[in-house]
């Protein structure tokens, strides 16, 4: 008997779909070794030749006054004032180091201001022989400012003149999206008195 059109269709409905064999996966690729980090900067040395500039300043100022000073002391003063607490900052700030500039200007003011203070209560009438009483505690505070802006120039070129070592990149990341195939199929049927029917089916990959 010949098939007729419902049961090409029945036959094409109940037939199982034929699914094709899954390509293999792609073998993944290799992740990206991230950078290392370099190691840390020192840029100390930048800061130290202001400050020893600046010393230069103060050294001349103490000739100045020593030959009766004038209108030059005045002005190497507050020259030698500026490049204590200027350059140094600066320095920090050109290599992106905002919060060490702040830093670096805190501690030359606190150290000389801390240093002053205790050469000041250090200095009495009976131990300085060279100096009166009124002096005394002057001359003391004199000697422990000078000492705290050296600890406070030491400190910022030894310590805080460190740039730190630079971020390494992030790895980049390959996502994959899988591909969808699709894969006609056809094939014959045979029914209980063995009448051929064809049939059809779509398989996929994915």
């Amino acid at each position: 008997m010949r098939p007729g059109p419902f049961t090409v269709a029945l036959v094409l409905a109940m037939s199982p779909p034929v699914i094709a064999a899954a390509a293999p996966a792609p073998a993944p690729a290799p992740t990206p070794t991230p950078a290392l980090a370099l190691d840390a900067t020192w840029y100390g040395w930048q800061t130290l030749i202001a400050d020893a500039l600046d010393t230069g300043v103060w050294l001349l100022l103490i000739q100045t006054v020593q030959d009766g000073g004038g209108a030059g002391s005045t002005a190497l003063g507050v020259l030698g004032v500026a490049g204590y607490l200027v350059p140094a900052p600066v320095i920090h700030g050109m290599h992106g180091q905002g919060g060490i500039a702040g830093l670096s200007v805190g501690t030359r003011l606190l150290a000389p201001t801390l240093f002053g203070v205790i050469g000041a209560a250090m200095v009495t009438c009976e131990s300085s022989a060279a100096f009166g009483c009124l002096e005394a505690p002057l001359a003391g505070a004199f000697v422990g400012v000078v000492i705290g802006a050296g600890v406070a120039a030491f400190l910022d070129g030894a310590l805080f003149a460190w740039k730190p070592p630079d971020e390494p990149a992030p790895p980049s990341v390959t996502s994959h999206t899988p591909a969808l195939r699709w894969l006609p199929t056809a094939g014959v049927a045979y029914d209980a008195r063995h009448n051929a029917t064809p049939t059809f089916g779509i398989g996929g990959s994915f």
